[in-house]
């Protein structure tokens, strides 16, 4: 017989083995099922292919060839994606902590690169290139590129033992300067290249390196005898050269019925400043040679032929010299030619297309002369004591001036045809008390407000030839301003007082000229303007008003008065308002004194009676003379408006 507990065991064992079994049955069953579920899976998928093979098939035949290709790519992309795609979590958290441990190790050693770079650019900076200078460093011409401060001060040392500068134009050597000419020595330069060197960013050493920097002079290091070296700048402007000629300006030129623009000319005048900072800069800089040429030393043309804005005038100044310009005055019509016309056109220093005022005032003379009725003779006092007569000018009935320029000018740009009427202004005819008389012989000027004398004063009045002699005659004060200008020699001189009396020529202050009076006109005289001392200028401008007469006219020479500065000036105001010598009465004229007396003065008025009977036949001698020649003034051969209208 088994014990109970012999039985107990067997019956679990045979339980243990049912249990086996039916585990087995059921994964047999679960196997079944799954063949089952994945072959619907598969039969699924082939059904899915099959549609999306179907539709692809009926997009065929629209989609374009390149997107179907795309598309099928992109699907086996994502297939292949998924089929290499791991459950592995393991796998997958074991590869980012391995990338990250690498990151951390490239930051470290990054780290560590640059701390060490940084360690060894300041120690080059701060250390190597504390008393040296930095690469690229170029100083009076010399490399002194990581150099010691004291190597480039005993190279400098030497250069100045030795130094000279050449002076070159057009290859040619012209003038040399030696340093023991001008005591040239060593100064202070050890201390400017210290200071040089102390304050170059030593930071930035790199960047010469890689990069070139602007060179350095040392500027007043240097010590020299200043006077003996403005002494060879005075004596090199002229550089050896016999003849000067200035430099050109492009302009307009009219000929054979257009403008066209005549080219510039480049010169040889020398530019004083431009040498004198070129010498003086060489020798501060230690330079062995400058070229006046490549130094920009001579005056260059200020408007060159290639300039757009002067091109542009010139296609401008063809279209409006076409325009028809009809002239009014007193009835009379004419058409003004265009040989007069394209001279009222020019350009400014830009090249901008301006109004020639300048021509257009010698027209405007010719003009005037023919319908004003200011050719009377008149009999003028002058402050000598004598009469003489005075022809021309424009005081009387004269034409608007002002008003015909203007007019003239609008015409000139209006860009149609046109019509002008000259309108005529009407002055008085007697000069009366008030007056500004202008000797021209004598170069005198006297002012007188109602009888008084304001002033009389030694002047500078036109050249002494035909071009810009100052006219005589009676004139008429245009108009006044202050910080005016005026022309001389085709140079615009600013002036401080300016009295108009007929537009280019006026009475104004000239503080460029050293003296006044005598013979000083006939070589540095004006473009026909009366120049003064600017304290004079300014007594003639507070008192003159607008059409007061001027009366400019030739005179016998009296005395030769001429005026340096301000207290000659005194003395000549002096003598021109000295008061008569009173008779002495302090003894008895006898009866033969007397009567010898009045001889001497009747013999003196004879003679003056003489002199002015002389000089009135001059006078109408030079009258007969000029209507025969039917010239101007300033004696140019004049032809009146309707002797052109006829032509």
């Amino acid at each position: 017989m088994r014990s109970k507990k012999g039985k107990t065991e067997e019956n679990e064992n045979i339980a243990y083995d049912n249990e086996i079994d039916d585990k087995k049955i059921n994964y047999t069953d679960f196997l079944k099922d799954t063949e089952e579920i994945e072959a619907q899976i598969m039969q699924e998928e082939e059904e899915r292919l099959k549609r999306r093979k179907e539709k692809m098939k009926k997009l065929d035949s629209i989609k374009p060839k390149a997107l179907k290709e795309f598309e099928e790519k992109e699907y086996l992309k994502k297939e292949q994606n998924k089929k290499s795609t791991t459950t592995d979590e393991s796998l997958f958290d074991n590869g980012e902590i391995n990338k990250a441990d690498n990151v951390k190790k490239k930051v470290i050693i990054s780290s560590l690169v640059v701390v060490v770079f940084v360690a060894v650019y300041l120690i080059i900076s701060f250390g190597y290139f504390s008393n040296r200078f930095l690469p690229s460093t170029v100083i009076n011409g010399e490399d002194c590129s990581n150099k010691k401060v004291s190597e480039v001060t005993e190279i400098m040392r030497k250069r100045i033992e030795g130094y000279n500068l050449s002076i070159v134009n057009n290859g040619i050597t012209v003038d040399e300067l030696y340093g023991n000419d001008i005591n040239l020595e060593f100064g202070d330069m050890d201390k400017v290249l210290q200071d040089i060197c102390k304050h170059q960013k030593k930071v930035s050493w790199l960047k010469g390196v890689i990069f070139s920097s602007e060179p350095i002079n040392t500027g007043e290091g240097l010590k020299y005898d200043t006077n003996v070296l403005n002494q060879f700048i005075n004596s090199t402007l002229v550089l050896g050269m016999e003849s000067t000629t200035k430099s050109v300006d492009a302009k307009l030129t009219y000929k054979d019925g257009k403008y066209t623009i005549t080219p510039s000319i480049y010169g040889n005048e020398i530019n004083k400043l431009a040498v004198e900072n070129t010498i003086r800069g060489a020798v501060n800089s230690l330079n062995a040679s400058i070229d006046i040429n490549k130094a920009d030393c001579f005056i260059k043309p200020r408007l060159t032929e290639d300039n757009e804005v002067l091109i542009d005038s010139c296609k401008k100044a063809n279209k409006l010299i076409k325009n028809k310009i009809e002239l009014n005055v007193t009835n009379d019509l004419f058409e003004i030619p265009v040989d007069i016309k394209k001279d009222w056109l020019t350009v400014d220093e830009e090249g901008t297309l301006i109004f020639d005022k300048t021509a257009f005032a010698k027209y405007e003379d010719r003009v005037d002369k023919s319908y004003s009725s200011n050719e009377e003779v008149r009999e003028f006092k002058t402050f000598h004591g004598d009469t003489v007569k005075v022809t021309g000018g424009d005081y009387g009935t004269a034409i608007n001036r002002t008003k015909f320029e203007a007019d003239a000018e609008e015409a000139m740009f209006g860009g149609h045809n046109s019509k002008v009427k000259v309108e005529f202004a009407v002055t008085n005819k007697e000069i009366g008390d008030s007056y500004i008389e202008v000797d021209l012989s004598n170069q005198m000027l006297c002012m007188y407000v109602k009888g008084e004398q304001k002033l009389c004063t030694p002047v500078i009045t036109g050249k002494d030839d035909d071009d810009h002699r100052t006219p005589e005659g009676v004139y008429r004060l245009k108009s006044k301003t202050n910080n005016g200008s005026v022309v001389e020699n085709g140079e615009n001189k600013s002036v401080k007082y300016w009295m108009s009396i007929n537009g280019v020529i006026g009475i104004c202050d000239a503080s460029w000229k050293d003296m006044f009076g005598g013979d000083s006109y006939k070589k540095d005289g004006s473009d026909g303007s009366i120049y003064m001392l600017e304290d004079d200028a300014k007594i003639v401008y507070e008192n003159c008003f607008a059409n007061m007469p001027i009366v400019c006219y030739n005179h016998a020479i009296v005395d030769s008065y001429f005026v340096e500065d301000e207290y000659m000036n005194e003395l000549m105001n002096l003598i021109a308002n000295k008061p008569e010598i009173p008779v002495y009465e302090g003894e008895e004229t006898t009866e033969e004194t007397s009567e010898s007396a009045e001889t001497d003065d009747n013999k003196s008025e004879e003679s003056n009676n003489e002199v002015v009977t002389e000089n009135n036949k001059q006078a109408e001698e030079d009258k007969k003379a000029s209507d025969e020649n039917n010239v101007d003034s300033r004696g140019n051969k004049e032809d009146t408006p309707s002797e052109e209208n006829q032509e």
